[in-house]
């Protein structure tokens, strides 16, 4: 099995430093973009490519098998797998463009490639002739034009305990006000919280606007309208802040380290009835607890107050950098990695669900209890955060946690932390920094 190395850049992620060297590096239309690749074409040369994760996990594991495949059908190529940590992830590449040591090809959370196509720093990517997954190409597409290839992505689902539920005479919940009523039952009977927030979990709490009938911020004209001081804005806010103050999270879920895997250990040491979660954790929770094995359901994410169940859609594109010598190899390994062949045999190794719909709809079980649910939320109830440049930077920032934070101690109120979340959103969208 292939394996990558780790590198960290040096050099400080310096915001004057970076807009210096991001602004030498694109801003201009004069480049050739990555070309799409001719298979008939014999490529040759190195590839450097990054892939988030630590090379050990089932994406590095199912890259470095495609790696090989690849370098087999083309024997003068050789293609250098660098893994690069989640958690150091953002600065590991702003640092790179800073030192203009950039890979040719990299994954990028479908959040970032918004953020670095503005910068100029991507090269444009064909999209042609492939049915990928809608929401993944649209957080691809930035002014019009594609700068990543959907690899692969998943939403996050409710997970609950059907030993529980059964015991109790209870449905799953379908709307915010079932999750309250379910709650209210199960706190009554049972010695177990019924569902738990956290200040540190903007992936749950973000998309509770979408849910309301609302939008985080909307584009109009040259600028963005932010949209948490409006009545959804308030009903996302006021029913995060009833989630609390029914007392089921345990105090430290104000705290910076208590976070979405914080609510995922709950739920596996069995303090939860229900967890919000990414369908790949199921395997996770099981290990960590054995007694879970066949007492998990899912459902889709329950129905806001303005008919929607829309969440996050996560996921990742590979994308090609303007400054590679290689864009048109790399594009041809990026296309190699998204085609059915690969994306079958990856699907089936990560539990991700590839980029492609086709790829997608196939991966799907109809016996099994978990991917009819999974693929249902991510290709029909899945959602992009706005696809802007700034957003990243928002993303990044401290600002909702830091909002929902001062609501749960009682210093924001509703109108107050909506108005905060508002000026957060306006100031980044005006200037981009962080």
């Amino acid at each position: 099995m292939r394996s990558g190395t780790k590198r960290v850049l040096n050099g400080g992620t310096v915001a004057t430093a970076l807009a210096l060297v991001l602004a030498a590096c694109g801003g201009d239309d004069d480049g050739d973009g990555a070309a799409a690749p001719d298979p008939e074409e014999g490529y040759s040369g190195e590839l450097t490519v990054w892939i988030m994760g630590g090379g050990d996990d089932p994406v590095g594991t199912s890259v470095g098998s495609m790696a090989d495949a690849f370098e087999a059908e083309h024997e003068d190529v050789t293609v250098n797998i660098e893994y690069v940590p989640w958690s150091a992830g953002k600065d590991h590449y702003t640092n790179a463009i800073v030192a203009g040591e950039v890979p040719d090809l990299a994954e990028s959370g479908n959040t970032w490639t918004p953020e670095f196509a503005e910068e100029g720093v991507l090269a444009e990517a064909d999209l042609s002739g492939t049915d990928y997954v809608p929401v993944l190409e649209e957080s691809a597409i930035f002014d019009g034009a594609a700068y990543g290839y959907p690899w692969y992505g998943g939403s996050r689902i409710l997970l609950y305990r059907t030993d529980i539920f059964e015991e109790a005479g209870l449905e799953p919940p379908q709307t915010w006000d079932d999750m309250l009523e379910v709650g209210e039952k199960i706190a009554a009977e049972f010695d177990i919280s019924p569902f738990q927030v956290a200040a540190n979990n903007q992936h749950y709490f973000l998309p509770l606007i979408w849910q309301a009938g609302g939008e985080i911020a909307t584009e109009e004209g040259d600028s963005w309208v932010p949209g948490f001081d409006t009545d959804a804005g308030h009903q996302a806010l006021e029913y995060f802040q009833t989630l609390w103050e029914k007392g089921w999270s345990p105090a430290d879920a104000e705290t910076d380290d208590f976070t979405s895997l914080s609510l995922a250990e709950e739920f596996a040491n069995e303090e939860s009835a229900m967890v919000v979660a990414l369908p790949w954790q199921v395997t996770g929770l099981v290990e960590d607890n054995p007694d879970l094995e066949g007492n998990i359901g899912a459902v889709l994410l329950p129905e806001g107050p303005g008919g929607s169940r829309d969440t996050l859609a996560g996921g990742s594109h590979l994308v090609v950098f303007e400054e590679s010598e290689q864009k048109e190899l790399a594009a041809a390994f990026a296309e190699f990695v998204v085609a059915p062949e690969q994306a079958t045999d990856f699907a089936e190794t990560t539990g991700f669900f590839p980029g492609t719909v086709d790829e997608a709809e196939a991966t799907v079980d109809e016996d099994d209890w978990l991917s009819p649910v999974a693929a249902e939320q991510f290709i029909e109830h899945a959602r992009a955060y706005p696809v802007a440049g700034w957003w990243g930077a928002m993303e990044g920032a401290t600002a909702v946690k830091d909002t929902l934070q001062e609501l749960m101690a009682g210093n924001f109120t509703v109108e107050e932390a909506a108005a905060n979340l508002d000026e957060e959103i306006r100031s980044r969208a005006e200037d981009g920094t962080s």
